[in-house]
């Protein structure tokens, strides 16, 4: 950050650089894209783009598992209510 602003402070009154610092603002550039960790980035993006999709298909089992629960519960509610009339009807025949 500093050196940009010392390199700006040298270039002329029409925006132009002298040759040497042309060379240093472009060595500097190719050393900074060298550094980047273009492996790590791709990886990155590739595990996000999992993560986006992954929601999708837990939402799905979520739903699935969700109406399972309520089928379970509607059953042993409709047992419930069978069996308390089964015995109703066998008190009424005692």
């Amino acid at each position: 950050m500093v050196e940009d602003q010392i390199l700006l402070q040298e270039c002329n009154h029409d925006g132009v650089f002298p040759q040497p610092q042309l060379r240093y603002i472009k060595e500097s550039e190719e050393i900074r894209l060298a550094m980047l960790p273009v492996e790590l980035i791709k990886r990155v993006r590739e595990i996000e783009q999992e993560v986006y999709t992954e929601p999708e298909t837990a939402q799905k089992k979520d739903t699935k598992q969700t109406a399972a629960v309520d089928l379970s519960k509607r059953l042993k509610d409709f047992h419930s209510l069978n069996d308390a009339a089964s015995l109703k009807g066998v008190s009424l025949f005692s």
